[in-house]
């Protein structure tokens, strides 16, 4: 049995775990390289702006290829919209953790980023750490939910394409028919 036919065998829920786990394994390094080792003394989010927008095209997509799997077997489109909601929900809800940690980790070196200075003056707080934190908790409290939401469009279309590909709609049970 192949990887692909043992993952579609799990029930629909571990499928979009394990979806949202892999995404967010993918982007831990990239978040430690950006915030923890900048290439300069005066690096800012700014400068990953293609970066981030290469990664957020291809959160999109993955969130598709989890609704398409998340519908395999069902052929429902609620399934492949659960399915992405989920994986969006974990993918982000251990992004926006992982940011915060290496935040708070390396803050010394995080706290000397233009953006994060400006936002610290701006902002009226005490300390660049309390600063860094209320954006990373104002980050969730809206990010997570409207993620969930694309997460949620992205895996419907997702379905919607595997059950183009797949060749039809719902699967329906024929009752069979009496010869008289």
């Amino acid at each position: 049995m192949t990887a692909v036919a043992t993952h579609l065998a799990w029930p629909g829920a571990p499928r979009a775990t394990l979806f949202g786990v892999v995404a967010a394994a993918a982007a831990a390094p990239l978040i430690v390289w950006t915030n923890a080792f900048p290439s300069g003394p005066a690096e800012s989010d700014s400068e990953y702006s293609s970066t981030y927008a290469v990664g957020y095209v291809l959160l999109l997509l993955y969130l598709v290829a989890a609704g398409a799997f998340g519908s395999w077997k069902t052929r429902r489109l609620a399934s492949g919209a659960w399915a992405g909601a989920a994986t969006a929900l974990i993918a982000v809800a251990v992004v926006m953790a992982a940011f915060g940690l290496v935040d708070n980790l390396f803050l010394d070196v995080v706290s000397r980023q233009p953006d994060k200075i400006a936002a610290f003056h701006n902002g009226g707080y005490h300390s660049m750490r309390e600063s860094i934190n209320a954006g990373l908790l104002t980050g969730a409290i809206y990010g997570i939910p409207f993620v969930t939401v694309v997460g949620a469009g992205a895996g419907t279309v997702g379905a919607l394409l595997s059950r183009i590909l797949r060749g039809g709609g719902r699967q329906t049970l024929q009752r069979p028919t009496t010869a008289s």
